[in-house]
């Protein structure tokens, strides 16, 4: 698995194909993990699943949010229930991924054995744009959190030490014509499932 922070650079207004990395720290350590990771996959294959070539796929997505663990759905479901007013950025865009979905592609790839002879990087989420602001308002939408005033601020105002894309988004095309993937559902049905699944 690999995230979309890897890739961060200049801003660009198309989805990111697989082939392009844009900033060369994040890259080399990309490439660590990636060469590190690989070695492990590869050693645990040749010694529990048998002598047989396989190919190695990572799978790079964004905005991944669930039901379990800390993530920004369930933040944004806590604060929009006790919170008056809030501030979120909409200068940074992306597509929010349901962490059900994407593990439904990755178990269609493998109990399928579609990945033989298809190893590289390809691209998973879900599908629609949309930023932070947007996002929280689809949240406490659903969530029925009206008592909330959500409004937009710049990334500037919360200043992180975590350097973010302005525009995150994926392009899907490959994952999709070599595997046949169809399990990218909107945002909005995912977000609607997650809320439901919430415990």
């Amino acid at each position: 698995m690999s995230l979309i922070n890897i890739i961060i650079g200049k801003l660009n207004l198309s989805p990111t194909k697989e082939k392009v990395v844009r900033n060369v720290i994040w890259a080399v350590i990309g490439k660590v993990v990636t060469l590190l990771g690989g070695l492990l996959v590869g050693i645990f294959v040749a010694r529990y699943l048998g002598p047989e070539q396989y190919g190695l796929i990572i799978i790079r997505t964004t905005w991944l949010y669930s039901e379990f663990g800390k993530n920004f759905v369930k933040t944004m479901l806590n604060l929009t229930a006790t919170k008056p007013q809030l501030k979120v950025v909409f200068d940074q865009v992306g597509t929010p991924t349901y962490a059900y979905d994407l593990a439904a592609a990755i178990y269609e790839i493998v109990s399928e054995r579609k990945y033989e002879g298809n190893d590289g990087v390809y691209h998973f989420s879900n599908e629609g744009v949309c930023s932070w602001h947007d996002f929280t308002k689809m949240i406490a939408e659903y969530a029925e959190h009206t008592d909330c005033d959500i409004q937009p601020c710049h990334s500037d105002e919360f200043p992180s030490p975590v350097k973010r894309p302005s525009y995150s988004v994926l392009d899907k095309t490959k994952i999709k014509e070599t595997f046949g993937v169809k399990g990218a559902r909107s945002r909005h049905l995912s977000v609607k499932t997650a809320r439901v699944n919430l415990p």
